[in-house]
């Protein structure tokens, strides 16, 4: 007899530095009750990018829903300053997934919670090499490279709701 899961949520990442992140989350936060099975994108740029990404993956998916899992969902999770970021979430959300931005992107985001400043988002190639730059300068590596010890220095429960609520309400939600 197999035991039926609540959920499975998929979690589609656009790179490393998510995937890093969302696996770190998933370990200190999530109650468990769901399933998570994490597909990483190998990054996009603009909603053009991403579509092709996006039939991939989805024509790829395999599983039997029903048999194992009750619910399935699935979640993408990337950056808030990409050139199509809002065409990309309003298709994603037509289409029935869940979305979670790292605003303004994954680098700035880590930075604003550690209490760095991080200037205004312009969705723009050198606004992106700044807070890069700005990043591997206080953390002395690349947002992929981030390791637990320093996550669990900057992530508390209340962080997590305030700044990821989209991940945060898959981890409590029971």
């Amino acid at each position: 007899m197999i035991r039926k899961q609540e959920r499975l949520i998929f979690i589609f990442c656009e790179g490393d530095a998510e995937s890093n992140l969302f696996s770190f989350l998933r370990f200190y936060y999530s109650n468990k009750k769901n399933t998570f099975r994490m597909k990483g994108m190998g990054g996009f740029e603009n909603l053009i990018q991403f579509k092709e990404r996006y039939d991939k993956m989805m024509r790829g998916l395999r599983y039997e829903y029903g048999k194992v899992f009750i619910d399935m969902k699935s979640c993408f999770i990337f950056d808030n300053d990409l050139e199509d970021s809002g065409r990309i979430v309003s298709f994603l959300e037509d289409n029935g997934h869940m979305v979670q931005l790292c605003d303004p992107n994954i680098e700035g985001l880590l930075l604003e919670i550690s209490g760095k400043q991080v200037r205004e988002n312009t969705k723009d190639e050198l606004f992106r090499k700044k807070i890069k730059k700005d990043f591997e300068s206080h953390f002395c590596c690349e947002a992929h490279e981030v390791k637990e010890v320093k996550l669990k220095e900057i992530f508390t429960e209340d962080v997590l709701r305030e700044k990821l609520p989209v991940l945060y309400s898959m981890f409590k939600a029971g």
